[in-house]
């Protein structure tokens, strides 16, 4: 697309602030510019201020001082009242070439800020003879007569257009470039997001195993160790026990007989005296 350095579009200009450069003041804002379609360039401009704009400023071009952004700022002393007798607006009208071809419609045009020239004019292409649709710039020299509902420019003017702004067409088009772009991208994410879980969800079943296992191994040696531990302790009671089984009668037992005995041969003897 064209690249225009130092330069603004007529359209941005209109209804932007204007400033009287030496007292700060607020002198209006830009109604109208003064182009002279013949020499190609603007003379000057016209402010508006106060209710319903009813207060007009006009200015030559050589009382402007800068064009920002944001502001014009302007000289206002000795500034003259007047404007020119032909102001020409070529915003609207058709393009011709002379070979009598349509090629489209001037929507705007183009100023060097420093000087008021017409840098380049503005037309939008209906696609005529393979121009697609946008903005396209055309060379003032091109321009060979204007009328009040048309302008007829070269036709090398036209066939050599370089493009200034994409047209809806084309935004379009790139708008679709984008959303396939975005949704094969999006496919790619969304399918190396679900590679990523999977891996993940194959990471976590394989640790999940792996302490199930050290688990159940664990538990079954805490069993063997507790099965161990209660043989141990059955074959110690029984060894006591048979122990017991085969000690030796202790002395008290042997008294206790004895009396016992004793005891049984006293009685008899008191039997056998009471017999006699």
């Amino acid at each position: 697309m064209a690249t225009l350095a130092n330069d603004v579009r007529q359209s941005e200009l209109l209804d932007r602030l204007v400033l009287d450069f030496d007292t700060t003041e607020i002198v209006g804002r830009v109604e109208k510019l003064w182009l002279d379609i013949l020499s190609h360039q603007v003379k000057g401009l016209t402010c508006s201020s106060g209710i319903l704009n009813r207060e007009k400023h006009s200015f030559f071009w050589h009382k402007v001082v800068t064009v920002g952004h944001d502001s014009v700022l302007v000289k206002t002393e000795d500034r003259e009242e007047v404007e020119p007798e032909s102001i020409d607006n070529v915003v609207g009208l058709k393009v011709w070439t002379d070979k009598g071809n349509k090629a489209g419609q001037l929507v705007d045009y183009c100023i060097d800020t420093t000087t008021g020239n017409v840098t380049a004019y503005l037309f939008s292409s209906n696609g005529w003879r393979g121009i697609a649709g946008g903005i396209y710039t055309l060379d003032p020299e091109g321009v060979i007569t204007v009328g009040d509902k048309r302008i007829i420019v070269a036709e090398d003017s036209v066939q050599n257009a370089r493009q200034y702004e994409e047209g809806l067409t084309q935004k379009i088009q790139y708008a679709k470039q984008f959303v396939r772009e975005d949704i094969v991208k999006s496919r790619s994410d969304l399918d190396l997001a679900v590679r990523n879980t999977k891996k993940a969800a194959k990471r976590l079943q394989t640790k999940t195993h792996h302490t199930t296992e050290a688990a159940k191994e664990k538990l079954s040696d805490a069993i063997k160790q507790l099965q161990h531990k209660t043989k141990v302790s059955s074959t110690e009671r029984d060894f006591a026990e048979s122990e017991a089984k085969n000690e030796p009668e202790s002395d008290s037992t042997k008294i206790t007989d004895e009396r016992s005995l004793f005891d049984t041969n006293l009685e008899l003897d008191r039997e056998e005296t009471a017999g006699s």
